[in-house]
């Protein structure tokens, strides 16, 4: 029987370790899933997860445990050891994960950035301010540096889009580097009146509600989003999953039947990111037919082309505009999105991602873009 064995070290709730749970569903044979906790990130490991957890030397600082990881990590190394035979796949599921094993034929990784971007400092960060921050960028990104180059000569390399297979091909890759699209989860589909929803999770009935699902991070571009909703001015309101706003409606590590609920509830999603390597938040919105204005980067228009409204994340006011837009043309955005949707469908993945496995257990070549 066909083995697999998944890396993980993003915590649950995280769009990383919703990546993980998708592959493990989708194979058709033993899965294997391994946590390595980096970090107690917020305490957000105390979930219950699938598969088993191991903690590296330090609690809190995620550079440690990744420098130090064959000695923090030895107990992981032998569970991988111990349960590899020559048809086992051992999958790296993110370039954050420095490989605890050496790389052969049945090796994979998932790179999910482009390196020249993630690596530039505050894009993939919160607030990078003060001098506490600075020095732990430089040290954080010297040893994902070093990833990337360690993981330039892996035999399998996996991306989420082709923006990201091109960068990385820019960057030195030398082995085969195929991508596939991520999956949206079977939870996000369209459901009913979207009132009786909003009285559901206390959200108000008499505004336009416009949607806004990401982290903190800078090149998320989040004071757009503010900028786009004082624009819009009182009939509209913001409805955030993520860490709030200020003045909004926010949810977080909520249910994936609450999430899907958020999503029906709502009018339009605003995503003016100025960097991603692929866009999980649009992915979901189609899938239930939410109409989306998201920026007109490189990834996006790749993905999802016209199912979306595209403008310049620096724009707030064309945003604004592109929103009220979408909102006069709902009917025929949501049927847009919800055609485009089935290229992101979980069964496509199921048979892609097996095919993909199925190749490099036969030491067949697989193609660049899936």
């Amino acid at each position: 029987m066909k083995k697999l064995i998944l890396i993980n070290y993003a915590p649950p709730f995280t769009s990383i370790y919703k990546y993980t749970m998708e592959i493990a569903s989708a194979f058709h044979g033993s899965v294997e899933i391994v946590h390595l906790r980096m970090s107690n990130r917020s305490g957000r490991w105390d979930s219950e997860i699938k598969g088993v957890l191991f903690g590296g030397i330090s609690k809190n600082i995620f550079a440690v445990n990744l420098l130090l990881r064959k000695i923090g990590f030895r107990r992981a190394i032998k569970f991988i050891r111990e349960r590899s035979d020559e048809e086992t796949i051992i999958h790296y599921i993110h370039q954050n994960i420095r490989p605890l094993t050496v790389p052969d034929g049945r090796t994979v990784v998932t790179v999910h950035d482009n390196p020249e971007t993630n690596l530039r400092f505050g894009v993939y960060s919160d607030d990078m301010g003060g001098l506490r921050e600075r020095i732990n960028f430089m040290i954080f990104s010297r040893s994902i540096l070093k990833n990337y180059r360690m993981y330039s000569s892996f035999p399998n390399v996996l991306t989420n889009s082709n923006y990201v297979r091109k960068s990385l091909i820019n960057f030195g890759f030398r082995g085969k580097i195929s991508a596939l699209y991520p999956p949206v989860g079977d939870h996000f589909k369209p459901l009913g009146n979207r009132e009786e929803l909003r009285e559901k999770l206390g959200l108000p009935t008499n505004k336009i509600l416009v949607l806004s699902v990401s982290s903190m991070h800078k090149r998320k571009n989040l004071d757009t989003v503010t900028k786009v909703m004082n624009d819009l001015g009182d009939d509209f309101a913001l409805v955030r999953v993520g860490r709030s706003l200020g003045k909004d409606y926010s949810f977080r590590n909520v249910s994936p039947e609450t999430i899907n609920e958020i999503y029906n509830a709502c009018d339009v999603m605003l995503i003016p990111s100025v960097e991603e390597g692929f866009g999980y938040p649009v992915a979901e919105a189609l899938s239930v037919g939410l109409p989306v204005v998201a920026s007109d980067i490189p990834v996006f228009e790749e993905a999802f082309g016209d199912a979306i409204i595209t403008s310049n994340p620096f724009d707030y006011r064309k945003l604004a505009n592109s929103i009220r837009y979408a909102v006069v043309n709902r009917e025929e955005l949501s049927s847009k999105a919800l055609r485009k949707s089935r290229e992101f469908s979980f069964e496509t993945f199921r048979m892609k991602i097996n095919s993909y496995y199925e190749n490099i257990i036969n030491g067949k070549s697989n193609p660049p873009v899936l």
